[in-house]
């Protein structure tokens, strides 16, 4: 009980002083917005988007030079399943070398001002597509960021999930404090994209820059918003498909199960050698029914499943930079390219990284 009381007086000094210490922020982020609308700026680099495209999906990215060979599979991932890309960069001083390596494997791309973060050009976008026709027509939208790391086992293994006929999918489905769709990757069928929800979300979404506002507001909001119309969302991530997957796969469970060392070895009595496979499907279901499963099962879904690793990880203290550069290599991501992303994951600290105001601020999403 003491705990929980803690953790309640903890976010309320959170919510308190991050909100006085980001008013000026807030207050620029609102004469940008409203009054000089550059949330809903852009310029066209590249437009050779078909007006009779019927697969369509919004990549937003902010250059960072560790995040270029994964944005450039998402691209090669979409592409080979007949996916037009709308690659939108929120811009920084990195961009120039982007959008020239990346206009010739992309159909559009747009360079806009870095306002409002990953539903700040997913919303940017939407009204792109509405204003050429396109997404009135599309059969399927995708929306899609860099805040995860695509690997060389994505190219094969989510061919299928990218292919799948669901009217609402995401790679994962987060149940912890709310249930939400997580952003780096959703994708929408025409049922949604004709609702009333879905418009209504997008016309009135507020394009912030804050963070936790933006998981909020958008994550949880469109999640609340079509779950209320009644639309289901299908997720790559679930016990079915790891009970399915382990099954077929050539190594044994017991070697699957290694990814998982550290996560069971500490919320288990036991060591890990001694838990049953059982109990670890009992487990993996608990996490996806309770948890974050792009922290929890991170490692493990990303060398079974193919799914992008989240870049926060390390940061959240669910793993080690260690077992990230083990889990990558076995992904068969080049060792070079593997140091690279391990220096970017690292830049990020741990969850142990920082003290007094900015570590409460960390450890509710508020920075």
């Amino acid at each position: 009980m003491f705990g929980w009381m803690r953790k309640k007086i903890l976010f309320v000094v959170a919510f308190i002083s991050h909100r006085l210490y980001s008013t000026p922020l807030r207050i620029r982020e609102w004469v940008l917005i409203r009054l000089f609308r550059q949330s809903l700026s852009y310029r066209v680099v590249k437009d050779d988007l078909s007006n009779q495209a019927n697969k369509v999906a919004i990549l937003a990215v902010y250059p960072r030079i560790p995040m270029f060979d994964s944005v450039k599979r998402s691209i090669l991932l979409l592409k080979n399943q007949g996916v037009s890309v709308v690659l939108i960069v929120n811009s920084n001083s990195s961009m120039s070398s982007w959008v020239d390596a990346l206009k010739s494997e992309v159909d559009t791309l747009l360079i806009r001002p870095n306002i409002g973060r990953d539903f700040g050009a997913y919303q940017l976008g939407i009204n792109f597509l509405k204003s050429k026709g396109v997404l009135q027509t599309t059969t399927e939208l995708f929306l899609l960021n860099d805040s995860v790391y695509y690997t060389p086992i994505s190219l094969t293994k989510l061919n299928d999930f990218i292919d799948l006929q669901k009217p609402w999918k995401s790679l994962f489905l987060n149940f912890q404090y709310k249930i939400h769709a997580q952003s780096f990757f959703l994708s929408f069928g025409r049922e949604i994209l004709d609702s009333q929800a879905f418009e209504k979300f997008w016309n009135n979404y507020y394009p912030t820059s804050m963070r936790r506002q933006v998981v909020v507001k958008g994550e949880l909001r469109l999640t609340k918003f079509l779950l209320s119309a009644g639309f289901r969302v299908t997720p790559l991530v679930n016990s079915q498909i790891i009970e399915e997957t382990l099954d077929h796969n050539s190594m044994s469970p017991s070697e699957e199960f290694s990814a998982l060392g550290e996560f069971f070895h500490s919320i288990s009595a036991t060591t890990d050698s001694r838990i049953e496979e059982k109990q670890k499907i009992e487990l993996i279901r608990e996490i996806l029914d309770n948890k974050n499963p792009t922290h929890h099962l991170g490692l493990f879904t990303t060398r079974l499943l193919g799914a992008p690793l989240k870049m926060d990880i390390v940061m959240r203290g669910f793993t080690s930079t260690g077992a990230v550069r083990e889990c990558l290599l076995e992904a068969k991501v080049p060792a070079v390219e593997v140091e690279v992303c391990i220096n970017e994951i690292g830049s990020r600290g741990t969850d142990a990284t920082g003290y007094g105001i900015t570590k409460i601020w960390k450890t509710f999403g508020f920075e």
